[in-house]
């Protein structure tokens, strides 16, 4: 049977979804009337106005990779003297790409495909089930490579042995990879006026991220001294605002760090340290090794979708059941149930034995001692002799100094 006849079938079967088909090109919605009057309208001009504005629905950070995309389709098209977009011809087409890409570039190259044809064309290719099935087909057993992540040990290790006139700006870089769990991108994208210095807190705001939703973090403890000390040595002369400057022997220059830098810099901490797989310490490590040092820290959902601005549950509650907490979690109550100890015997444990310290006022070696205790003890009472004008101040760090 002939391509042409196969097309035809496609138009005269009787099934829902080519019913539906059907209806896109014969309802009588408003929308239709749009369309019907900007392809008869005699203005040119408002033609090409209404195509601007039709490509400005796409996203405008990968809208040349977007066209990119239709325009290879419809090279592939024309090359194959296709005049039609139909499904038959979009299963046509991705069977071709199954043969060179992996599922998830299917799946985005789908997406573009999708909105793209839907702007030129007012097609709607999600409503083709077929092709829809055949992606989910090809997905079925598929496991996407991850990038991997930085261990405490790792951050606490770079960031205290890497030589800080080689490596300055990629630890400041990390701290704020980790603190906000922040894109390549969003890092990129941060000017001065996003970095704000309170003193002993520094905030971050990140305006430019992936869902459009600005979202904040902020920074204090050990790593403000490396921060403050980096933003010190920016030119008085520099003529941009991005915070992240090149640097170079201990000095920033007036260029700003790309994109394609950030993404490199995992790679560069993991070369540092000398781990397996350098490689695949991707531009997604500080992202990741951020959302991983919290779930094993007993984040909740809310938190991560705080932290990150992820949009969707999903993302959180695969984290935190990927965290090793978690399965310690799960592995306790299957070990309960086995050895035959009930949830309120594992629960009901007695009251942590407290420390006492009494502290005088003429005694300042007690000073040290309260350091070393609160260092190294879960739990601590304090008794204070004759407690006038004594002023004590605690500093206790949790996140990523503990």
């Amino acid at each position: 049977m002939s391509s042409s006849e196969d097309e035809k079938q496609d138009f005269t079967c009787e099934s829902p979804d080519l019913l539906d088909e059907k209806q896109d090109f014969t309802c009588e919605s408003p929308e239709f009337f749009d369309e019907k009057q900007d392809f008869t309208c005699t203005s040119p001009e408002l033609l090409e106005a209404a195509d601007n504005v039709r490509v400005e629905l796409l996203p405008q950070q990968s809208r040349e990779l977007y066209w990119s995309t239709y325009n290879a389709f419809i090279e592939w098209k024309d090359a194959n003297r296709v005049k039609t977009i139909s499904e038959s011809v979009m299963l046509t087409y991705f069977g071709v790409l199954a043969n060179k890409y992996k599922p998830s570039t299917l799946w985005t190259k789908y997406s573009m495909l999708r909105s793209t044809i839907k702007i030129k064309h007012n097609i709607k290719v999600k409503k083709f089930t077929r092709l829809l099935a055949f992606l989910k087909q090809k997905s079925n057993g598929y496991e996407a490579k991850k990038s991997k992540a930085l261990t405490l040990d790792n951050v606490k290790k770079f960031l205290s042995d890497a030589p800080d006139k080689t490596y300055m700006v990629t630890k400041v870089a990390l701290i704020f990879g980790l603190f906000g769990a922040c894109r390549n991108g969003e890092l990129c994208s941060l000017t001065t006026n996003d970095v704000i210095d309170h003193g002993k807190i520094i905030e971050v705001t990140l305006k430019h991220t992936k869902n459009k939703n600005t979202r904040s973090f902020c920074i204090e403890g050990e790593p403000l001294g490396l921060i403050k000390t980096y933003r010190s040595l920016r030119p008085e002369n520099a003529t941009v605002d991005r915070f992240f400057l090149t640097y170079r022997n201990g000095k920033c220059t007036n260029q700003p760090l790309g994109k394609n830098k950030f993404g490199s810099m995992p790679k560069e901490i993991a070369k540092f340290l000398q781990l397996a797989d350098p490689e695949q310490y991707t531009g997604h490590a500080f992202r990741r090794s951020s959302a991983t040092l919290c779930a094993d820290r007993g984040f909740t959902i809310t938190d991560f979708t705080s932290l990150g601005g992820w949009t969707s549950s999903t993302i959180a509650e695969s984290y935190i059941k990927d965290s090793i907490n978690h399965k310690r979690k799960r592995s306790r109550e299957i070990t309960d149930v086995i050895e035959g100890t009930s949830r309120e015997d594992v629960t009901s444990q007695p009251e942590p034995k407290k420390t006492k310290l009494q502290v005088s006022a003429q005694s300042t070696a007690n000073i040290q001692n309260i350091s070393d205790l609160l260092s190294n003890r879960d739990n601590v009472s304090l008794n204070i002799a004759h407690p006038s004008n004594i002023n004590i101040h605690f500093h206790i760090y949790n996140f990523f100094y503990v």
